[in-house]
Parts: structure tokens; C-alpha cells; sequence
């Protein structure tokens, strides 16, 4: 029987896991392209509205989080197409999965 994943809301408990698998990430697939000397603060960024992680087992999979801003042309073409004011727009960041939990 396949152990399902679970997708919860970070924790504090899950930050290491997730920062380590952001560097695991940016060795594999260059993600994020400019590595930020301080991996924490990329993940656990206050712009974040929240964040949540992918678990199996109690091993974190992949972390997604929805961040209150992003480059304002990116914003104004959105909230254009949306037909809403960019203040009102979450935008989808620092989504990463596990390399080794990839297309399970």
C-alpha cells in the first residue's frame, strides 16, 4: 500500500527540511538562479500570505507558498487579465519539490 502525501501549512518544525531541499533544488535545476546567502529568508519570506509543505511519511516532499507581491509589470498584466486591482492578487512562490520525490 503507497503511504499517501499530505499537503499541511509549514510549521517552524519543517523550515530545516525545507531550506535543505531548496538547496538540493538549486544544485539540481538552478532554482532559485541567484542562491540567496541566507536560504532561511528565502523560504521563510514576510511577504508570505502562507506557506505549506508535501509530506509522506514525515519526510517533506515539496513547499509552495502564496506571497502578497511580485515584480509590479507582472502584477499589472495579471490584475489587467483578472480585471483586478494588483492589491488583491496572491501570487504562487517558492514552489520547490524534492528531487528524489519527483514523479512519485
Amino acid at each position: 500500500m503507497v503511504t499517501p502525501v499530505i499537503v499541511r501549512q509549514r510549521g517552524e518544525a519543517d523550515i530545516d527540511a525545507c531550506v535543505e531541499m531548496a538547496l538540493a533544488v538549486h544544485e539540481r535545476d538552478g532554482y532559485p538562479l541567484y542562491l540567496p546567502t541566507d536560504l532561511h529568508a528565502f523560504v521563510v519570506s514576510a511577504d508570505a500570505f502562507a506557506a505549506w509543505v508535501a509530506e509522506r511519511s514525515g519526510e517533506i516532499l515539496g513547499h509552495v507558498a502564496l506571497h502578497r507581491r511580485s515584480a509590479a509589470p507582472i502584477l499589472a498584466v495579471a490584475g489587467k487579465v483578472l480585471r483586478q486591482p494588483p492589491s488583491r492578487l496572491g501570487v504562487v512562490a517558492r514552489l520547490f519539490v524534492s528531487p528524489s520525490a519527483r514523479r512519485s
